[in-house]
């Protein structure tokens, strides 16, 4: 599979990577590397996203999560990810990530990274 992995937290990332060992993986640390990354090498068959990157809760602006949430849903359907976990912790921002993804028709789910 080829996945995108949004967190800012290398822990997360080395965490990650343990789980899918066979994947191709394209971990990304901020909102503008992960919108790169959809521009350049999509489509994915799963991304992951966190919402509050900078190991702080933050509103949903152009660096964080959301934003790159919004730049999903705004791309062209043949360049959408199968489907799309939010991870963040961050409850009522993971909701609003979700619900823009799914007005969009995408696949999403919301699963605190554990």
């Amino acid at each position: 599979m080829k996945i995108l992995f949004l967190d800012d937290q290398e822990h997360r990332h080395r965490t990650f990577a343990k789980r899918y060992p066979q994947d191709e993986i394209f971990p990304v640390y901020t909102a503008d590397s992960a919108i790169n990354q959809l521009k350049e090498n999509s489509p994915f068959d799963l991304v992951f996203l966190d919402h509050d990157l900078g190991g702080f809760y933050m509103p949903s602006d152009k660096v964080s999560g959301f934003e790159v949430a919004r730049h999903i849903a705004e791309m062209e359907e043949s360049l959408h990810p199968k489907k799309v976990i939010v991870h963040s912790w961050n409850e009522s921002a993971a909701m609003r990530m979700v619900e823009v993804l799914n007005d969009a028709g995408l696949s999403v789910s919301y699963e605190p990274f554990s």
